[in-house]
């Protein structure tokens, strides 16, 4: 009888072995393949169920409007004409998002997060939205994310009428930004965008994924990152379950103070917790046959490389994470400075990303990673696991986006 085939990539922000982005920036030279001496004892490595190739983003349009949407259109027309005032040396109100290697940013999730809430803050004070400097561990996020309807490259030499930074965490007052007088302001946010209930309906209502499309999308430097863990099976439908542990999970691996559980915890790092959700992922109405699990727990990854383990609570399912290159799980790092990350554990976060913006369906728990990342493929079905065993429609509610050319004067 032909086994069912499902995937476990355990490890965010590390989700496997990136050959090509190993090779190009001095990390693991060697092959990713399992060594021979635990190919019977392991499970197969990065492999999906054959299936024919699913075309996931045909939505996008309809979706988000982008062809015929009045906000779209608008803001694309006051941006590309600001552009080009500003290649004639003329000042225009700018907001330029930023995240260097020590700006507050945080992590993948935060960032992304930020770029939003960024973007609403151009809208709402009549600014042309750049991105500028976006680097970690001396790598520029710029290579692995390309401009998708707007030119968000930063200009040389940005004629200005005052200049102004400004660090938005989450929770910042949003009524100062009506204040800004220069025309050229720096933002480094984490900051969550404003958002509504997600039932409200309207022309200009949009699920917080459209503005990402609208600005980004993924360079093909990142799809070979994806690419290169996934191997073939690129176009197989799958279910994404995102599992973040808590930054006390990756702590114990390099040495960081624990702090209180209730501070750096998201959900008890057990057995329990693992199968539960990973058959809150296996109950969804979805398409997909096969699953990608990733989580920050070197233990989870360890308890689900246990063949036995594999057997007895999922029967004839084959499941695989990722493996180092002597066929051991590989430890998960964390992606920010200052936490034990490095540029590896950099780089597997946002293949991680890729994995899950790739996905059919996005189940996340605790934590902002899988929900905005989900977000900016615009999965189709996004669901919340609850550390209590239920599962219920990710709410992230909807951005309300209108826009007019407000001269001032």
């Amino acid at each position: 009888m032909t086994k069912s085939l499902f995937l476990l990539c355990l490890a965010s922000p590390l989700c496997g072995l990136h050959l090509k982005s190993s090779l190009a920036y001095g990390l693991h030279p060697k092959a990713t393949t399992l060594s021979n001496q635990h190919a019977e004892n392991l499970p197969i490595l990065i492999k999906l169920k054959p299936a024919a190739p699913f075309v996931r983003f045909a939505a996008k349009v309809d979706e988000c409007n982008f062809g015929t949407g009045s906000f779209w259109q608008n803001y694309t027309r006051f941006h590309q004409k600001g552009r080009r005032t500003l290649s004639e040396g003329k000042a225009q109100p700018v907001l330029i998002w930023e995240c260097g290697e020590h700006d507050w940013c945080e992590g993948t999730g935060d960032q992304l997060r930020g770029i939003i809430s960024a973007f609403q803050h151009a809208i709402q004070t009549n600014r042309i939205f750049l991105i500028g400097s976006w680097n970690r561990f001396g790598f520029s996020v710029n290579k692995l994310l390309d401009n998708a309807q707007l030119n968000l490259s930063s200009i040389d030499n940005l004629p200005c009428d005052g200049k102004k930074t400004v660090d938005m965490v989450n929770g910042g007052n949003w009524k100062t930004a009506s204040k800004w007088s220069e025309s050229c302001v720096t933002m480094h946010s984490n900051e969550s965008p404003q958002l509504i209930k997600e039932n409200s309906d309207g022309e200009n209502m949009y699920r917080p994924g459209c503005a990402l499309s609208y600005l980004i999308k993924p360079s093909l430097e990142l799809t070979n990152m994806k690419r290169n863990q996934m191997k073939d099976s690129m176009d197989a439908p799958y279910t994404a379950l995102h599992l973040r542990f808590g930054d006390n999970a990756m702590k114990a691996l390099w040495g960081g103070d624990i702090c209180p559980e209730n501070v750096c915890g998201r959900m008890s790092e057990s057995e329990a917790v693992l199968h539960s959700a990973m058959k809150c992922a296996l109950r969804l109405d979805s398409p997909a046959e096969n699953l990608v699990v990733l989580t920050d727990s070197y233990k989870m990854k360890q308890v689900v490389a246990n063949a036995s383990w594999l057997e007895e609570h999922f029967g004839d399912k084959v499941i695989s994470t990722s493996q180092d290159v002597d066929g051991t799980p590989t430890v998960p790092k964390h992606s920010q400075p200052g936490k034990g990350g490095n540029l590896q554990g950099f780089l597997d976060s946002w293949t991680d990303a890729a994995i899950i913006a790739g996905s059919n369906t996005a189940v996340h728990g605790p934590g902002g990673f899988g929900l905005w990342t989900a977000e900016l493929g615009l999965v189709p079905h996004m669901v919340e696991y609850f550390p209590d065993g239920t599962c219920k429609k990710s709410q992230s509610g909807k951005l309300a986006l209108t826009f007019q050319n407000k001269k001032k004067g």
